[in-house]
This record gives C-alpha cells, structure tokens and sequence, in this order.
C-alpha cells in the first residue's frame, strides 16, 4: 500500500491520508508529538510529513553518514544539507539535483552523482562550496551506474568505488578518467571504507576484505 493512513485510536475509519509515494510503504515513525511523519518506501524515497496542515514537507532521495558518523548529508529534490550530527545543526546547503555518494569525515567534501555521465567533488570553503565537475568517458558510463559505493581518503587525495560485478577501482585526484588501479574480486561488492591513506576495507557478500594500498600495487 503506498498511502499513509492516519487513525484515531476511538475509531476504525481513516483520519487523514497522504499521498506521493510511488510503492509499497514499508516504514512509518511519528514524532513526540504527532506533529510531523516520517515514512519510507519501496521507491527508495523517505517522505516527511506535516500532520497538523495536511502536506508534504519534504522528499528525501538519498542520505550518506560520514564513516566516523559526525556528519549527514541529505539529498532532497534541489539541493544536499550537510548536517553535524552531534549538534544536530544544518552546516551547509549544496544547490544541486544530484543525489549524494559519499562524505568526508571532515566534512569539508561531498560527492554527488546524477543521471547524466558526470560526478561532482564539492569543497567546502569560508567563501562558501566549490565543485569540481568530472565527465565520465562513454566507456565507462556502464560502471558509473553499477557503483554501490565509493568513499574518499582521510586526506582527500584518492577515491575508491565498488561495484556489484566485483570491481574495486581507485581514482586519484578525483580523476574518473582513468583509475590508478582496478581490482577484481570473486564477490558482489557492497560498501568501501577507506580507514587511512593506505588501508582500505571491502565489504562485499561473502564477507569482508582488508587491503593495504600502495601506488602502483
């Protein structure tokens, strides 16, 4: 069912219904005082709801928590907030419509990525984001839309991306022209973190793999 209904618990009849989701609604969580909504869905899209006037507030398209989990960048229709988590404060709006990837624990750089054959390295300034925009040969548009994940090195020079074929590729400098070195494994490969400059862990469905990089090796 992708309806939120609301009830009364003194009736059986629907309340209120909210509609906007595209599937199957598998979530729902209400605020302390049911003032607000928070549903999920099968079209891999959280909605926020305003209870009190009836509407959608909000639709979320992809969140990304930074590894040491002190940041929460949230894509929404036309732009990514970057929230610090301990404080529970907004630090910093990206205007864009591209879906975020991956952050910094720093969170001085975000990556975005779109529907087109480009992703975007943001950095985080006094003046305010700076982007850096990388076209991804047609070669390698196939593996852009299999990524299911990439994360950036602590100091910000290299860039890991995993694939669901198995592939781990890394990038230096952010430049998706041409990797410094590809790696394929006998796994579906889920999540990367990179845990310094030099150690990388995979995640994939067979388990975990724990790798010292080095370039050229």
């Amino acid at each position: 069912m992708n309806t939120l209904t609301l009830r009364s618990v003194h009736s059986s009849w629907p309340d209120r219904e909210f509609y906007g989701h595209l599937k199957r609604i598998t979530c729902c969580e209400l605020s302390t005082h049911a003032e607000f909504a928070l549903s999920g869905s099968e079209d891999y899209t959280i909605r926020i709801w305003n209870l009190n006037q009836n509407e959608q507030m909000s639709k979320i398209n992809n969140i990304c928590l930074s590894e040491n989990r002190t940041f929460l960048a949230v894509s929404t229709n036309d732009k990514v907030t970057l929230w610090d988590t301990k404080n529970c404060l907004s630090v910093g709006v990206i205007d864009t419509y591209q879906a975020v990837v991956s952050v910094e624990d720093s969170g001085d750089h975000v990556i975005t990525s779109g529907y087109r054959n480009e992703l975007i390295y943001w950095s985080r300034s006094d003046t305010g984001w700076s982007q850096k925009k990388v076209s991804v040969p047609p070669r390698q548009l196939a593996q852009v839309s299999k990524i299911n994940s990439l994360d950036i090195c602590p100091d910000g020079s290299l860039t890991a991306a995993v694939e669901r074929d198995g592939i781990l590729m890394i990038h230096q400098n952010f430049d998706q022209s041409k990797p410094i070195a590809e790696l394929l494994f006998d796994d579906s490969l889920q999540q990367c973190y990179w845990i310094s400059t030099e150690h990388l862990v995979v995640h994939g469905l067979r388990g975990l793999y724990w790798l010292k990089f080095r370039h050229g090796s």
